[in-house]
């Protein structure tokens, strides 16, 4: 929590317009020198800069509402392109990996179903090459999401010894890694197109006085 210096209310962070570059951000865990605000300033974090900052209210109040919705949209913005790329790496890395080490397969047993997969998603893995993770949109969501009952089949179907060789070479991972890729596929999938689409629609038409009555009517102002 911290205290507004305008109006003296005790609120959290987010009123403040404060976020870390990195994901998952708690000043109680990490000192806060280390880290500079998202809007990629040169202000690290620390107990200076946050004393400086009014609460969104107060912001709202002596700079004016649409100052405060472009600094929100801002913010926003930021924060959905670090959330796309994040979950593409995560919904892509090991699509990558199965595209890059296919030979490796044909060492251990001819698997028909996982060349299947490797074609399909060759467009898609074209793109992985570059690292932007930008391409990765929804009409390549939906290439893997079509690839992704083959991969389910053919990994149904590999040999005990197969499948420990795939967890331990093919990624170059722990198994656990691997486990989770394969056991939250989905609910990666579905919250990269939700990101996505909310970015569509930012972009559709000005939002930022939607967002700035959202922010406001979510502040609390009962702590003093």
């Amino acid at each position: 929590m911290v205290r507004c210096p305008g109006c003296s209310h005790w609120q959290e962070l987010r009123a403040f317009r404060i976020g870390s570059t990195r994901n998952h951000w708690v000043p109680a865990t990490v000192s806060a020198c280390e880290f500079r605000n998202w809007d990629e300033s040169e202000n690290t974090i620390t107990d200076t800069f946050i004393d400086g900052l009014s609460c969104n209210h107060c912001f709202a109040k002596y700079h004016g509402r649409s100052n405060l919705a472009e600094v929100l949209v801002k913010w926003l913005d930021y924060c959905l392109d670090s959330e796309r790329v994040r979950l593409a790496f995560m919904l892509s890395a090991a699509w990558d990996r199965l595209g890059k080490q296919y030979r490796k397969f044909e060492r251990v047993s001819s698997i028909y179903e996982v060349k299947d997969v490797v074609l399909d998603i060759l467009p898609v893995a074209a793109k992985l090459k570059t690292h932007d993770f930008h391409n990765i949109g929804l009409t390549e969501i939906l290439t893997l999401r079509m690839a992704f009952p083959k991969w389910v089949t053919a990994w149904g179907n590999l040999d005990h010894e197969t499948r420990s060789f795939v967890e331990h070479s093919t990624w170059n991972e722990s198994c656990k890694n691997f486990h989770l890729w394969f056991e939250n596929y989905h609910a990666i999938e579905a919250h990269l197109v939700w990101v996505i689409q909310c970015e569509m629609e930012m972009a559709e038409k000005d939002r930022g006085d939607d967002l700035t009555d959202w922010v406001l009517s979510r502040e609390g102002r009962t702590l003093t």
